[in-house]
């Protein structure tokens, strides 16, 4: 057993002999009680409790010993008492049965009684005898208390009562009567009654004087022995209410209680194996003694039995063990007083022995504590690490010097401050037994130095003690070298997978270029072959003179004929491809009338159709009055193209031909729906592409170069439509669609813009400017007046690469685009859909938002769930109204007058928290923060539209912001907002973090020791990324930074 108080350092043991200040003991055995050294106090404490435990087990033996002793001593005289007793409450027993008879000899000596009874017995009785007699028998019964006097007379029967009611004991008082007559003497004895009640007590007198031997009257006397003994005998005092006697006798059927026992009520007719018939039958057999006998309820009791032989009745005494236990009690208290005054003494002489050896101990104590204390202050003082130390409610207790160092602070100034103010990510649990950080865990963290500055560290944390006496100790080390180093080879690092990756990529794409070129090249040699082949062969019969008939030859030309317009269109189609890619297809855009259309492709397909058993329907719009804007030959190629595919991958059923007006999206839906083959899920994304077929395995079944679905996107491309296919699977049918603008007449055209005009920045000056693409001029004019009307300015585009162009110079707050746009020829970004990828994938637009205006709701729904965009852009359906539209932009932008940009910050430390707050005005931002990255997504599922911009902090518990950015990516939640990230560790540290920074949602990475250095850095940066467009159109206008990277502040630093 160890000390409470001891240190957690081993005590050195001084091999000098015992201090002087050490108390000197009393005697050898308080010499071991008090050592001097800590081993031996050790075994002295065991000791002690060895010779309390004696003392006490031999306190309670004594107690003992006394209490048995004295319970024998008080046992024996009280039984001593009790038989002393039972033998005078035998005597009294005879004096009141001694009573009795005198006074029925009083009674029976009266001279006139005797000359009553002798005229009766003479027969010759004067006539007032018998009353007279009677009055003197009832006389003696009124007067000396007894229940009944009877006359016997000489014969036997009974000559006259008193009472004259029948006594219950008549008959046995009789039988005494005779007996007396016999004996010439008196007669007394218990005599049993008819009732079955205890017996009752009756005396037999002899008239010998006035009768002949046994022919004598008797005079028979009956009293109570209940009445008579039962006060005397339960009289005991001095031994409580459970002591008392009662009188036996035997008879041939066993013992008869003629008196109740203590306890009984009643009757009582007890078998002699019960204690109380044991006793009975003891005190009636005569046997005189005492005996300790188990009572009916099974308590123990004494008794004591004595004998009347003069009767043959037995006396039997008894009282309850506790009773005659009762004068134990004083003995009790004595032993109690004893053992309170022993237990004093002991405690006295233990104050003493510990107040002497506490003394000694603690002036030991205090020196080996402060030569201890000297020492770990100076390896605290001397240690290259940081070590503080802090209580349970976080307030520095201690630092040493290289604290002192790192923080810019004295000690002294250090204490009693809170831990979080100088270092970051320690929590305590106050409930529990360690801090949250765990024991001994190593854990990198944010060291906060006088001037604000702040700089990485690891630490880890240790705890002793427990409950409210609890220390901690933090012992931090500055990695700020070191985690620069990291980052530098983790650049390093990374830098060359990027670039063995952009190999493997380049190397990948030129293997797949050589696989498509190779497959080409065979699938068209092939193609080629096939149709020179047929000619070849046909001309050679023809040639050879080996036609049998005129038929038969014109039959073979026809087929040479069939082949070589075959090989044409092969020829033709890897001429297109080849104009497409180099930008030199003309497109001729006129008024198409679809009806005509249809009539002259059904004139090319339909005998292609019948030969293959095909039914081929064209359905035309319903509407007439509408026409197509575009190129008749190229759409015409685009429908034959399309018819040809579906002729080809269809073996039986039908094929139709559809074309709706949609007048007010603006534009037409061609249709080609079979019921072929389908196309699978996973081959719908690529069948446009070039060398491409539904099925690569199909190339050899079907033929063809895989050329003509691409050919037939280029031009819907390039005639301002959009193309896509739809199946539900192999086997399902295919449903392949494409859209063209809708003809409009001169008039609803408007007036022709020149393109170079679309750059000017129109509306009211110091409004938002808003980039319109759209295609549809006089839709184009309804935007521009709407927007001007509401204090926007707006810049416009015909174009998706005009618009790609006019958002990298202008950098507008928003852009609204049409998803199907026309392009010029040899247009690198073509739809809609293009500029809006090249916008989300360029660092310097991805902040913008966009607003899709479509016709094609689905397919664009589609699309935006299969893509990750930095912003998600939002879309609506045309036609649409105004107030739609507004309220959509200014759900993105905000209201204009006086706009609060909405801030949404996740980050756990507050003191950075509300380092925001006071760099960011509060008149222009409203923050609200999350404390953690579990918060921070609950509030954007609640407020989904609630703010401007999302502020992360990637170093935070539970979820970091890493996690909150992929929860964002693969949920969409907060999918619109722009993130600025801003952290004290910039570069992701594997390849996936790295890809979340550059590719996903984040538009920018701040350091926050780089806006600690410039407050107003992070003010400018969220104005950039917000979209304040400039007026500037050559991009000379004022300059905001943009910063992407945090080596830009760590070398200002």
């Amino acid at each position: 057993m160890t000390l409470t108080s001891k240190p957690a350092w081993k005590r050195p043991e001084s091999p000098a002999k015992e201090r002087a200040d050490v108390p000197r003991p009393l005697g050898n055995a308080l010499r071991f009680l008090l050592p001097s050294r800590a081993v031996a106090y050790r075994e002295s404490r065991w000791f002690a409790v060895v010779l309390i435990a004696v003392a006490v087990l031999g306190v309670v033996l004594l107690n003992l010993v006394v209490f048995r002793s004295a319970e024998r001593r008080h046992l024996k005289q009280r039984r001593e008492e009790l038989s002393v007793t039972t033998d005078r409450k035998r005597e009294q027993v005879r004096d009141v049965l001694w009573q009795y008879e005198r006074q029925a000899r009083f009674v029976a000596e009266q001279p006139a009684l005797h000359e009553l009874v002798e005229r009766m017995i003479q027969g010759n009785p004067a006539p007032g005898d018998r009353a007279g007699l009677h009055n003197e028998l009832d006389r003696a019964t009124r007067t000396f208390s007894f229940l009944g006097v009877e006359l016997v007379g000489p014969d036997g029967g009974v000559m006259d009562r008193a009472p004259t009611r029948r006594l219950p004991d008549e008959v046995g008082a009789l039988e005494l009567a005779r007996s007396a007559a016999q004996a010439r003497r008196a007669q007394m004895g218990d005599v049993p009654r008819a009732s079955g009640d205890t017996p009752g007590l009756a005396l037999a007198l002899p008239l010998v004087s006035l009768g002949r031997g046994a022919n004598s009257p008797v005079i028979v006397f009956h009293a109570g022995l209940e009445e008579g003994l039962l006060p005397l005998l339960m009289s005991w005092p001095g031994f409580g209410e459970s002591a008392g006697a009662y009188v036996v006798r035997r008879y041939e059927g066993g013992v008869a209680y003629l008196t109740t026992p203590p306890g009984f009520m009643g009757s009582v007719s007890d078998p002699e194996g019960h204690a109380t018939g044991r006793a009975a039958a003891m005190a009636a057999d005569g046997v005189e003694g005492e005996a300790e006998l188990h009572g009916p309820d099974g308590h123990r009791i004494f008794v004591v039995t004595r004998f009347l032989p003069e009767l043959g009745w037995g006396l039997v005494g008894q009282v309850d063990r506790s009773d005659l236990m009762k004068g134990m009690r004083a003995t009790l208290y004595g032993l109690l007083v004893l053992d309170l005054a022993m237990a004093l003494l002991a405690l006295g002489g233990l104050w003493f022995w510990r107040r002497t050896y506490a003394s000694g101990l603690a002036r030991r104590e205090m020196e080996v504590t402060r030569r201890h204390a000297d020492r770990v202050q100076a390896v605290f003082d001397t240690a290259f690490d940081v070590i503080i130390t802090f209580g349970l409610d976080g307030r520095v207790q201690t630092a040493n010097r290289a604290a002192e160092r790192m923080f810019g602070l004295s000690a002294s100034v250090m204490e009693n401050q809170p831990i979080d103010r100088f270092l970051r990510g320690i929590e305590l649990d106050h409930a529990g037994a360690s801090p949250e950080s765990g024991g001994g865990a190593v854990r990198l963290s944010e060291a906060h130095r006088a001037g604000g500055a702040t700089l990485p560290v690891e630490f880890s944390l240790g705890c002793v003690g427990a409950g409210g006496e609890r220390l901690y100790t933090a012992i931090v080390r500055d990695v700020s070298e070191r985690i620069e180093a990291d980052q530098r080879i983790r650049a390093f690092a990374e830098g060359l997978e990027a670039t063995n990756r952009r190999l493997e990529e380049v190397n990948a794409q030129l293997e797949e270029s050589s696989r498509l070129k190779s497959e080409f090249l065979a699938n068209t040699s092939h193609e080629l072959r096939t149709p020179l082949n047929g000619m070849i062969g046909f001309l050679q019969l023809v040639l050879d003179g080996m036609c049998d008939t005129p038929e038969e030859e014109r039959e073979f030309l026809t087929q040479a004929l069939e082949c070589s317009r075959h090989l044409l269109g092969l020829i033709n189609d890897v001429l297109d491809i080849a104009k497409i890619e180099a930008g030199k297809l003309a497109i001729e855009v006129g008024r198409v009338q679809v009806e005509s259309l249809f009539e002259e492709v059904y004139t090319v397909t339909h005998v292609q159709a019948e030969q293959r058993g095909l039914e081929l329907a064209f359905v035309p719009p319903e509407d007439d009055t509408h026409a197509v804007r575009g190129d008749f030959g190229k759409i015409k190629q685009i429908l034959i193209n399309l018819i040809g595919n579906s002729i080809k991958f269809t073996q039986r059923g039908s094929i139709t031909v559809r074309a709706v007006a949609h007048p007010q999206l603006g534009h037409f839906m061609f249709e080609v729906v079979d019921t072929g083959i389908g196309i699978p899920l996973d081959r719908q994304k690529v069948i446009f592409d070039k060398f491409t077929q539904g099925d690569g395995s199909t190339t050899r079944k079907f033929g063809g170069t895989g050329l003509g679905l691409a050919i037939s996107r280029s031009l819907v491309e390039l005639m301002g439509g959009i193309i896509g296919v739809h199946s539900e699977g192999d086997e399902q049918g295919t449903r392949m669609y494409f859209s063209l603008p809708m003809w409009r007449d001169q008039h609803e055209e408007g007036p022709a813009e020149d393109e170079s005009d679309g750059s000017r920045i129109q509306g009211p000056a110091g409004g938002p400017l808003v980039l319109l693409v759209e295609d549809d001029a006089t839709f184009r004019h309804y935007l521009r007046s709407l927007l001007h009307h509401h204090g926007y300015r707006t810049a416009e585009a015909r174009h998706a690469e005009g618009g790609w162009m006019l958002a990298r110079r202008l950098r507008p707050a928003i852009v609204i685009l049409d998803y199907a746009l026309s392009c010029a020829e040899g247009a690198g970004i073509r739809t809609g859909w293009d500029l809006a990828e090249h916008l989300t994938n360029d660092p310097a637009t991805r902040q913008i938002p966009v607003i899709f205006l479509t016709g094609f709701d689905e397919e664009l729904r589609q699309k935006l769930r299969a893509t990750a965009f930095a912003r998600c852009p939002a879309h609506m359906t045309k036609p649409i109204e105004g107030s739609a539209l507004l309220g959509r932009i200014e759900e993105l932008l905000g209201s204009i007058p006086d706009r609060t940009v909405r801030v949404l910050m996740a980050d756990d430390d507050p003191a950075v928290a509300a380092y925001v707050r006071k760099v960011l005005p509060p008149t222009r931002f409203h923050i609200e923060v999350a404390n953690d990255g579990e918060e921070c997504l609950h509030v954007m599922r609640t407020q989904p539209h609630g703010f401007d911009l999302l502020l992360l902090d990637l170093m935070m518990p539970e979820m970091s912001g890493y996690d909150v950015l992929r929860e964002m990516t693969l949920s969409g939640t907060g999918a619109q907002l722009p993130v600025l990230v801003l952290t004290n560790f910039p570069e992701g540290q594997s390849a996936e973090q790295q890809r979340l920074l550059e590719h996903g949602l984040v538009v920018d990475v701040l350091s926050k020791l780089t806006v600690h250095q410039n407050p107003r850095l992070l003010a400018k940066t969220i104005e950039a990324h917000l979209g304040a467009g400039t007026d500037d159109l050559d991009g000379n206008g004022p300059s905001v930074p943009q910063p992407t990277t945090d080596q830009a502040g760590e070398k200002a630093a």
